[in-house]
């Protein structure tokens, strides 16, 4: 098939768009095919499918006794691994635009038999401070760093911070895993959830000391 210049022009302006509005949907809090998977005293973790991936998306809701500023300080600014992040082997800011748009590359050491992943990604942290609600994007950019012997990860992720009172925070987690090579979505997204769910519960452990 041949497409004129101003047909591919326009195709791609169309992908793009495509892209952009993927990138947005995964964390919408009204989609209404949200499905509960857990729900206890600890957290509460729904899933439900996305258009255009097999890969479920993972929302993670927990309550915490700390401020969304030590919260943010607990993800880490990409210069060594957070130790709340089980399966991290090693993170580098690779470029900061500012303190809240930085550019990370990182080694995750992935759960048996997958191999190890590497994964390129843009943190951006946006404050509120009317309300004091903090939110942190982690979106995959993974053509703005060289490959190694790696399978790169096009994972998002959004943390959402929200004050319940001057000593208690709400996170909402969402994670949409892409773990690329041979991680089929049959093995991913039924270990998803609860792997997210054992490092957001270790993360919770980290800013309550």
């Amino acid at each position: 098939m041949c497409f004129s210049p101003l047909r591919l022009i326009t195709l791609i302006f169309l992908l793009n768009l495509s892209g952009l509005a993927w990138a947005d949907n995964f964390a919408d809090p009204n989609a209404k095919n949200w499905q509960l998977k857990i729900n206890n005293n600890n957290a509460l973790v729904h899933t439900r499918k996305l258009d255009g991936s097999n890969y479920h998306v993972v929302r993670l809701v927990v309550e915490v006794k700390s401020t969304p500023e030590n919260i943010v300080t607990a993800l880490g600014k990409g210069d060594g691994c957070a130790p709340w992040l089980a399966v991290c082997l090693s993170s580098k800011a690779i470029e900061k635009v500012s303190d809240d748009n930085t550019l990370i590359y990182s080694v995750m050491k992935m759960p048996w038999p997958l191999r190890t992943r590497d994964y390129v990604y843009r943190s951006i942290i946006k404050r509120l401070k009317q309300s004091g609600v903090i939110t942190t994007l982690q979106t995959s950019e993974p053509k703005n760093h060289p490959r190694k012997n790696y399978i790169r990860m096009l994972t998002k992720s959004k943390f959402l911070l929200e004050p319940i009172d001057s000593v208690r925070t709400k996170i909402t987690w969402y994670v949409h895993p892409n773990l690329g090579g041979n991680a089929f979505p049959a093995i991913v997204n039924p270990k998803a959830y609860k792997e997210t769910l054992r490092d957001l519960l270790s993360l919770k452990k980290l800013v309550e000391k």
